[in-house]
């Protein structure tokens, strides 16, 4: 689980979708081959192995949630 205050500008009040596309916007959240990976401030990644950025765009609400 991913708090909202391990990354810049989320917020636990913001859709899914918003804190999805500002994790794009900044940099944090990349395509990486057939992976997705999501960089928190402290430099842990997560990835996602065989998904796209397209993929998680468009379930951003019912995937992501940042408390």
């Amino acid at each position: 689980m991913f708090s909202a205050r391990d990354f810049n500008g989320l917020s636990k009040y913001n859709s899914g979708a918003q804190n999805w596309a500002d994790l794009l916007s900044s940099g944090a959240a990349v395509q990486s081959g057939n992976d997705v990976t999501i960089t928190d401030r402290a430099g842990d990644v997560l990835t996602l192995k065989d998904v796209t950025t397209n993929m998680l765009s468009a379930a951003a609400n019912s995937v992501f949630r940042f408390l």
